[in-house]
Formats: structure tokens, sequence, C-alpha cells
């Protein structure tokens, strides 16, 4: 097996394991048990569970710009930045709703670490998010598109309104009874009626 094969079967061991039991809770020797590697190897690759732990968190983060940020900024309009976030964004946690959760417990419990390494990795990759947005904002309030607004405010609307079924699903499919088809359906239209919400919120 290839080095860069190796090193991307232990990150998916790491991010199993990391989820499981998180930081403090995982040991490198499962770490390497769960990727089929010697212990030797994996420490090889990455000298300590602090140096894994932060490339994990770094990949995730790194996806979320990529698949996320930099493919809706790239809308002409406001309106379609908005549709094309809340379609992406909502789509990434539906496909990373273990590491979403484990990243929460990890910044409930010791917000510096997790934080310091999301945020370098955002300013790495060309600055925060709201960097990105206050630029669309200004560009769509000067274009007549919306109505001018601050950029955090706007920020935290659209993190909540996508973010917030996932905390209460697990309670609101039990007691509707829902199945895992109707879940389904209930996210995508979600994502309907989270840019129902705020386009009509903003729109000139």
């Amino acid at each position: 097996m290839d080095e860069a094969k190796t090193e991307e079967l232990i990150l998916a061991a790491a991010r199993t394991i990391f989820v499981r039991k998180g930081k403090e809770g995982a040991r490198m020797q499962e770490i390497a048990n769960e990727a089929g590697v010697n212990k030797m190897l994996l420490h090889y690759y990455f000298r300590n569970k602090e140096q894994l732990f932060r490339r994990v968190v770094e990949d995730i983060v790194k996806q979320l710009i990529i698949s996320v940020v930099r493919i809706s900024v790239q809308a002409d309009t406001f309106r379609e930045f908005l549709e094309t976030f809340i379609d992406r964004h909502i789509d990434f946690l539906k496909s990373n709703q273990d590491i979403f959760y484990f990243l929460l417990w990890e910044i409930r419990k010791d917000e510096t670490i997790a934080k310091d390494i999301i945020m370098e990795t955002f300013m790495s990759m060309g600055g925060t998010p709201f960097d990105y947005i206050t630029e669309k904002i200004n560009d769509a309030v000067e274009a007549g598109e919306i109505r001018p607004m601050h950029a955090p405010d706007f920020a935290l609307s659209l993190a909540s309104l996508d973010i917030f079924p996932f905390f209460v699903m697990p309670l609101f499919s039990s007691v509707g009874r829902l199945n895992e088809s109707q879940v389904e359906e209930l996210l995508e239209r979600r994502k309907q009626e989270v840019f129902r919400v705020l386009w009509n919120d903003i729109k000139r």
C-alpha cells in the first residue's frame, strides 16, 4: 500500500475512534488497530494524538470550505448564493453528522483547541466565513438585490436554521414515528423552507 493510501486509512480510523470515544478517550493503539497497521507505523505518519486530532479536524473544515463555501460564493446573485449554500450545507451536515456532534462536544469541553484549528484552517484557505459572506452582502446591497444587513447577524441566522434540525431530528423522528425515507424528505423540504424564510426577509 502506498503512503497516500496508508495515511488516508489512518485518518479514517482516527475519525472513527475520535467520534466513538472523544479526543481524551481515544488511544493511539486503538486507532492503529482500527486502521489495521502497527503502532510504530502510525507514529511514523503522526507523531502523537494531538497531531492526528488536528489533521482530522483540518480535513473536515477544508471539506466544508471547498464543497460548501467556495462553490456557493461563485454564484452571480445573492439569491443563487443563498440557495446553493443552504442546499450544500445541509447535504454536508447529513453526510458528516458524526463528526459534527463530535466537534460540538469537543468545543464544549475545551473550546480553544478545536476552535483554533477551525479558525486557522479557514484563514489558511482565504478567510473566515464572515469574510466570504460580507463580500457577497456588500455586492448584493450595491446591486439593489437585498437590504443592508450585518454579516454576523445573517450568518448566525443561516447557520442556526441549517443546523438546528440535526439537533432535534432524533427526538423529532421518534415522536413523529418517521422512517429514514421520511426524514430524508423532511430535510429536503427544509432546504426550501430555510431559503424561503431568509430570502423573504432580506430581498428588496
